[in-house]
């Protein structure tokens, strides 16, 4: 029981490639504690689409790794998984699939320590489980604003989409189709490096003297997830100012993000034109046509914001009415 109990807090203590927020993780298959002598570190648990599955040895089993493959088929799977070994140090063996694993799929593998050293009967192949993240998405939506401070008929609406694993740029921007008045619009995009961001902008929306909508479809089937859905965003009349939407953050620090239907007058002082109910002191950032409240002191519990009629817009144009949000 004690030799059991050290294998387990030296498993903890050293690399194991694993990530643990999904909710079905792979059920982990018993190790015998007694390949701790030879392996000290593997694959298992929660992995991405994109993983490589990697077993850690004790002892180094070569002297010159660079771009080495494994000799021999030291691998197996099931589900099968085509792909290639290869040494990434001196006692790092890594098997690199040939394509993304499929996403929330559980696999088992076997690797054949016996071919690598001589061991005794029963350690000649080690065993481990490990499950690949299952996918999703998460669309949000930014506030609306004009290219030109001096030109309030073409707008932008921006966004962007999360999924829980790393997803094709292609396959990302299948999901999000924008129309106004039943035209197609066109989706500008922008993916981050891990590929689990995707930040998204609708192009050339069309602002005039009706109110018009913004209707924007999003499916997640290119991804193999079942999430769909449907916003339905408002272009108000050139003249009609207000108070479009507005988020609140709690870190990096605490703020409350207002976006406004048009860029604000930069040479109005909006001390007072915009606060807190409560009279807390806060500080203000104007970009364009988002305003950024910064309380002074971290709030706690309810507060209410409040935009005065007063604030203008680049034109000079006064708030439509007073805005309020709890």
């Amino acid at each position: 029981m004690k030799r059991f109990h050290s294998f387990l807090l030296l498993l903890l203590s050293l690399i194991v490639f694993t990530q643990c927020n999904d909710k079905k993780p792979a059920k982990p298959a018993k190790v015998d504690p007694a390949f701790s002598a030879h392996i000290v570190g593997y694959t298992n648990g929660i992995v991405a689409k994109d993983a490589s599955i990697k077993i850690i040895l004790r002892d180094a089993m070569i002297e010159d790794v660079e771009d080495t493959k494994v000799k021999g088929n030291l691998f197996s799977f099931s589900p099968s998984i085509k792909g290639e070994a290869w040494w990434l140090d001196k006692k790092t063996i890594e098997f690199r699939p040939s394509k993304h694993l499929k996403s929330g799929q559980d696999y088992k593998f076997e690797f054949n320590l016996g071919k690598l050293l001589t061991v005794s009967e029963k350690l000649q192949i080690f065993k481990s489980t490990f499950k690949v993240k299952n996918q999703s998405i998460s669309v949000s939506f930014d506030g609306m604003s004009a290219y030109e401070n001096s030109s309030l008929e073409v707008q932008k609406q921006e966004g962007k989409i999360l999924t829980a694993d790393i997803a094709t740029e292609a396959d990302v921007e299948s999901v999000l189709s924008a129309t106004q008045n039943g035209s197609i619009l066109k989706i500008e995009w922008e993916h981050d490096a891990k590929g689990t961001v995707h930040r998204f902008t609708i192009d050339s929306l069309k602002r005039g003297e009706k109110r018009s909508e913004l209707v924007c479809q999003w499916n997640g089937s290119s991804l193999g997830v079942k999430e769909k859905g449907e916003k339905t965003i408002e272009i108000p009349p050139l003249g009609n100012f207000k108070v479009s939407s507005s988020h609140v953050y709690q870190t990096p620090e605490q703020s409350i993000l207002l976006f406004f239907s048009d860029p604000l007058d930069s040479e109005q002082d909006l001390e007072g034109l915009i606060r807190l109910k409560s009279g807390k002191s806060i500080r203000l950032e104007v970009d364009k046509n988002t305003v950024t409240i910064y309380p002074r002191k971290r709030l706690m519990g309810k507060s209410e914001v409040i935009v005065e009629t007063g604030v203008r817009n680049s034109s000079g144009y006064q708030l439509e009415k007073e805005y309020r949000k709890e």
